[in-house]
């Protein structure tokens, strides 16, 4: 019986399968639902785009971060080269210094962006 309902409410919301009857027209048109859905973000637009870029900004500093550190072990611990290492010592707590800033603000804006919106 559980089966049938999660069946019926999956075809009701995604469309039932082909060959079942069910005719195009009669399916959620997901492009046309996602368009209706971002005219309500319109208003919005730029402070979800900031809270976007900030989100970018600490996923590729978090990504950077173990790069570098391979790099650093890979070319400048293993060739004994001090300023190297020290200059991507130095690269590193700047990537890591703009990741917690974008993280932090991220963190503050979200928040205040999703709650303009409801």
């Amino acid at each position: 019986m559980d089966q049938r309902l999660a069946k019926d409410r999956a075809a009701h919301i995604y469309g039932s399968a082909r060959g079942s009857g069910d005719t195009e027209d009669e399916r959620i048109n997901s492009g046309a639902l996602l368009r209706r859905l971002l005219r309500y973000f319109t208003p919005f637009r730029s402070q979800l785009l900031g809270v976007l870029a900030l989100l970018v900004v600490s996923a590729l500093t978090q990504a950077a971060g173990p790069a570098l550190i391979g790099r650093a072990i890979d070319v400048y611990i293993a060739g004994k080269d001090s300023p190297g290492l020290a200059q991507t010592m130095i690269l590193l707590l700047g990537i890591y210094l703009a990741g917690v800033a974008a993280a932090h603000a991220d963190i503050r804006q979200g928040p205040v962006a999703l709650a303009r919106l409801f």
